[in-house]
Parts: structure tokens; sequence; C-alpha cells
């Protein structure tokens, strides 16, 4: 079993992780009283994460932001230095050249190497039984760092289990342009695939 709370942090590089049950942030309905202190599950790269049941509590984040692919790199990255990344639609401004690629697996792009923004990882979960989704997942692009360079794209989120039930966040949002003719990068994927869906 998996347990991370109490403002731990686990991190993984490009793994692939077979587990019993993890838990992320602390377990409200078994202690209610304890403090509620943000737990990270930081993920680079592309990871994958097999389990029988996962819980993502309200204080837990799984973070993939800016994780991906760097500035200058991936597939969509941008060949202008305005331009933002592409992933799953075209970066900005229109007129940059456009590369969608993926299927919902893969990182996002970066920018423009000399400034530009990184993309976001990949985090694919099969869960054989239930997944209580209540925290943070957060796979977007950065924003670029220097004038007139694009963001990074967002990376991309897979979610596959029997049951999936909760009111959390998932974000792949890609990187803002820095000002004043840098492009916003693309955003990513989300992929949910369930049995039975419950919100709360």
């Amino acid at each position: 079993d998996l347990i991370v709370e109490d403002s731990a942090t686990l991190v993984l590089h490009s793994l692939n992780l077979t587990l019993k049950t993890a838990r992320i942030g602390t377990d409200t309905e078994l202690i209610p009283d304890a403090p509620q202190l943000p737990s990270w599950f930081k993920v680079h790269g592309t990871s994958f994460m097999f389990a029988e049941d996962l819980w993502v509590w309200q204080m837990g984040k799984i973070i993939g932001r800016g994780l991906g692919y760097k500035a200058g790199f991936g597939p969509g990255s941008a060949s202008e230095l305005k331009a933002g990344a592409s992933h799953a639609s075209c970066g900005g401004p229109s007129s940059a050249v456009c590369k969608i690629y993926g299927r919902g697996v893969e990182p996002g792009s970066g920018g423009a190497e000399d400034g530009g923004g990184d993309g976001g990882a990949a985090f694919i979960v099969y869960v054989k039984n239930k997944l209580s989704m209540e925290g943070t997942i957060d796979f977007s692009g950065t924003d670029a760092t220097k004038a007139d360079r694009g963001g990074g794209s967002g990376g991309s989120v897979s979610l596959t289990a029997n049951e999936i039930v909760g009111t959390g966040n998932i974000t792949v949002a890609g990187g803002a342009g820095k000002k004043s003719l840098g492009g916003g990068g693309s955003g990513g994927y989300v992929t949910i695939t369930a049995t039975i869906t419950q919100e709360g």
C-alpha cells in the first residue's frame, strides 16, 4: 500500500507503479479532525499507476505541471520563437505552425528553447475498483519566461476505473505566452473511462 500525507512528497520519474491501494492526502473520513496539509505526488515525463483502489483526498495533489518536455523539445514544440507549443490543438498565435499530436498518453511540449514554457507531464492510471477524486490533478504547461516567447502545452491525464467518484479538479491547460507577441500553449488531453461515475 502507498500513503502520501502530512506534507510528504513522492516523485515519479517515468515509472510504472503497481500497488494494492494508494492514498494521497489525509483521510478525512477516517481522521476527520486531522490537520489538512497538502500532500504532493509529482510526475515527470510519462508514468503509469496500476492499483486496486485509489483515493485522492481534498489536500492531495498529483502534479505534472511543467514536468513534460522542456522548452525547445517535444513533437509539438514551437518552431517560431513567439509560438506556443501544440498538443491536443494548435498553439497560438493563429499564424504559427501547428503540430497537433498524441493519443492522450503523451507529455506536453515546450515552447521556444530560449525562454518558452515547459510542457505538462503524462499520467496514466488504471484502478480495478474505486477511484475517489477530491483533490487536484494539474498537468498544465508553464508560462513563457522571456518576452515574445510562447507557452508550453498541457500534458495528458488518463483515468480508468470501475467506479469514479468525487468533485476534484483536473487541469491540462497550456501555459501563457509572454507579452507582447508570445502565443499560448495548447491544452492537453483528459480521458476518463468508468463503468460507474458519481459526483460527491
